[in-house]
């Protein structure tokens, strides 16, 4: 006799136990629920536009043409972008153009999830040195 039938015998587990239901399991649950990207309010109030400078091979050559690539909040505008730099760097804009770029998915192993969505803003000014200086 083996060790597991005499302990079933001594436990008293000699019956068969009822067979385990599966649960059937939808496509609708399988699916990872994808969350809404907000906005910080806070931001709006405070004017805060988390203005970054960007650096890359395409913003360096970009500054050859007096243009600097920063950056941005999604929900800023050109106008508060050209104040914030008069204000930081003291030069004058002359230009501002902006590209959105919508978040891409990434995948590691079981769980997705998105990237950031970011607005980059191409800032033409009179002297590009005076933004370079007063890093």
């Amino acid at each position: 006799m083996s060790l597991l039938t005499l302990s079933k015998k001594i436990l008293g587990k000699n019956e068969k136990s009822a067979p385990v239901k599966k649960k059937k399991i939808s496509a609708a649950s399988t699916t990872v629920k994808k969350s809404k990207q907000t906005v910080d309010a806070h931001a709006f109030t405070t004017g805060r536009i988390g203005m970054v400078e960007l650096v890359s091979e395409k913003g360096i050559k970009q500054q050859v043409n007096n243009t600097m690539v920063f950056t941005v909040l999604p929900h800023v505008t050109k106008t508060q972008i050209s104040a914030a730099i008069f204000s930081r760097f003291g030069v004058k804009v002359k230009s501002v153009r902006t590209a959105l770029s919508h978040p891409k998915t990434r995948r590691r192993g079981n769980t997705e999830g998105k990237t950031n969505r970011v607005k980059k803003a191409y800032v033409t000014v009179d002297n590009v040195q005076g933004l370079v200086n007063k890093k």
